[in-house]
């Protein structure tokens, strides 16, 4: 007789922990995710500190089962660039857009800029719903190299192509269920 309380109990827990809902449609959800041509770039002056700047350039595209029902610009590649500002002290800033002709992907810094830490943040059209990720990624290995000429030291790191599962896929909805 406990078997069946332990398993009335167990039974909805089970049901909320899975990823897709019965309605959702797995199609929907990418099945990947590549950040290719990585280059970091960071130029230090100690004659002029003022003058430190610092480059993020990398491509990112998301990749769906064939057939699947989506509109996403970033399955074609989006190409993603952020310098820092003048006087910023060779800072990039902490969130970015990347372009795609609509504002549907950014990465945000999730340490020092060097350590190619992201969040990247991905939204998508799917059988006429809105839908997102959002994904802890580190580009790995970089391969770093440095320059010197008179007082300027120039860092480049490169890294990719890397492919990765997206994570906290969800469809974007007003109310706590989509219907």
């Amino acid at each position: 007789m406990h078997y069946l309380t332990f398993t009335a109990l167990l039974l909805p827990a089970l049901s909320f922990a899975s990823p897709l809902t019965a309605r959702q449609n797995p199609a929907c959800t990418p099945t990947s995710y590549d950040i290719t041509d990585y280059v970091y770039t960071e130029t230090t002056d100690t004659a002029n500190p003022d003058a430190d700047s610092a480059h993020i350039n990398f491509s990112f595209s998301s990749h769906f089962v064939v057939g699947a029902p989506v509109v996403d610009p970033a399955q074609g590649s989006v190409s993603c660039d952020a310098n820092s500002s003048d006087g910023s002290g060779g800072s990039v800033p902490n969130e970015n857009e990347c372009s795609s002709g609509r504002r549907n992907f950014y990465f945000a810094l999730r340490g020092p800029q060097e350590r190619a830490d992201f969040q990247l943040i991905h939204s998508w059209q799917c059988e006429g719903h809105e839908w997102m990720s959002s994904t802890p990624h580190r580009v790995d290995p970089l391969n770093c190299s440095d320059s010197t000429e008179g007082t300027v030291t120039t860092r480049t790191c490169t890294g990719g192509p890397d492919t990765f599962a997206p994570q906290n896929v969800r469809q974007i909805c007003s109310t706590p269920t989509c219907p």
